[in-house]
């Protein structure tokens, strides 16, 4: 129990590290960019990937087997 739980702890806090990063790069395209169309079309094409690899890698994550003491 107390190892699934440091790994719940670790993977979504990965996992929020990564979706700020994220979002920071896609406010920089859509507020630096120089074509605003396509900064959202870039944006729109990096948030569906994200979230497909977010929902994978949740998918994944419980289905391990973690050992309980």
């Amino acid at each position: 129990m107390i190892v699934k739980l440091a790994a719940q702890i670790i993977f979504y806090g990965l996992t929020l590290l990564f979706a700020l990063f994220s979002f920071a790069m896609i406010f920089t395209i859509l507020k630096y960019g120089k074509s605003l169309i396509l900064g959202l079309a870039v944006s729109a094409v990096f948030l569906l990937i994200m979230f497909s690899l977010f929902g994978a890698a949740v998918v994944n994550f419980n289905n391990l087997n973690f050992p309980s003491f």
